[in-house]
């Protein structure tokens, strides 16, 4: 069985900051209020997954990075990476995702850049 470990987002959507989540080898469940996130987690688990938009335009996608509040400055760029491994821990490996203004997407697996058809 392959369990997801940790998510690590940045810039992605409203987790302006380095967010890092660890979840359990058991079930998970994930609570909180109105707005706090719990959707844009599953946004960026789909979005590692190498999801596109639905028209298929690369201008669509740079929708994902946060563009700023009162608060915090705007970011050029979102980055979600995924840490999974096996039930057993006998396999471990990482899958990221960066987006940037532009459009455009770099993937990586276990750090080492790729393209989305060798994933």
């Amino acid at each position: 069985m392959i369990c997801l470990k940790t998510i690590v987002l940045q810039g992605f959507k409203s987790f302006a900051h380095l967010t890092i989540i660890e979840f359990s080898s058991g079930l998970n469940v994930v609570v909180g209020p109105n707005g706090s996130g719990k959707s844009n987690l599953l946004d960026a688990l789909r979005f590692v997954l190498g999801e596109r938009t639905r028209d298929g335009k690369g201008s669509q996608i740079s929708r994902v990075i946060f563009h700023g509040s009162a608060s915090y400055r705007s970011l050029g760029m979102a980055s979600v990476e995924t840490k999974w491994t096996t039930k057993g821990g006998n396999g471990a490996w990482s899958m990221e995702r960066r987006v940037f203004a532009s459009g455009e997407s770099e993937y990586f697996w276990n750090g080492e850049k790729v393209r989305l058809l060798d994933l």
